[in-house]
């Protein structure tokens, strides 16, 4: 089943993770792909909507960003540089 947003299909990788997050899936994907933040807000709105999962279980999978997304996303997020001691 393609699940679909705003007449895009979701990436699969992505909904592998939300539907964990979710608790439609028992064991936790081992994917790498990262997303943005606010897809994977979306995200979880269309699938657990789809779904029909309850609005305070979407909220909290949509919190829950951190725990899937590894550090480094491109989450469009400032980046601070790092400079090496001299």
């Amino acid at each position: 089943m393609a699940f679909m947003y705003q007449g895009k299909e979701l990436s699969p990788c992505i909904v592998s993770k939300m539907k964990h997050a979710l608790g439609l899936k028992l064991e936790r994907p081992i994917n790498k792909k990262r997303c943005c933040k606010q897809y994977w807000e979306q995200a979880a709105k269309a699938v657990g909507n789809q779904h029909g999962v309850a609005n305070d279980t979407i909220a909290a999978a949509a919190r829950s960003y951190a725990n899937y997304i590894s550090s480094g996303s491109n989450d469009k997020s400032p980046r601070t540089a790092v400079s090496s001691p001299a």
